[in-house]
């Protein structure tokens, strides 16, 4: 995305695909600002969806290793994070997202943003 004056003295916002001519400076600017928003919101976007399927798949992993009465509290970089905080969120947490979010139609909202 780029903005740039005209030979004539109009502003020029591209916005990689499209070149929207004969705008003010501000115009342009603001043009400019809302693509940069709707990037960032994709981008936050991005993170919950990624973030609440990747928990959804460690809980298989969690089952499958039997971390309920295997997993170690945390270590190194880790301690003070306890086994049973870990499960919170790998289960309690995640499924709470699923209820509140994505078996409300929100999932539909997210989707559509990817």
């Amino acid at each position: 995305m780029s903005i740039y004056q005209s030979e004539t003295g109009d502003w020029i916002y591209f916005d990689g695909l499209v070149k929207h001519a004969g705008l003010t400076e501000s115009e342009a600017w603001i043009m400019s600002r809302e693509q940069d928003f709707i990037t960032a919101v994709r981008a936050a976007n991005r993170q919950l969806w990624d973030g609440y399927h990747a928990l959804r798949a460690l809980q298989d992993e969690w089952s499958a290793l039997d971390y309920g009465t295997n997993l170690d509290d945390g270590e190194g970089p880790n301690a003070g994070i306890l086994a049973a905080d870990v499960g919170a969120v790998v289960f309690a947490t995640a499924d709470e997202i699923k209820l509140r979010i994505f078996d409300t139609g929100h999932a539909t909202n997210l989707a559509h943003l990817l």
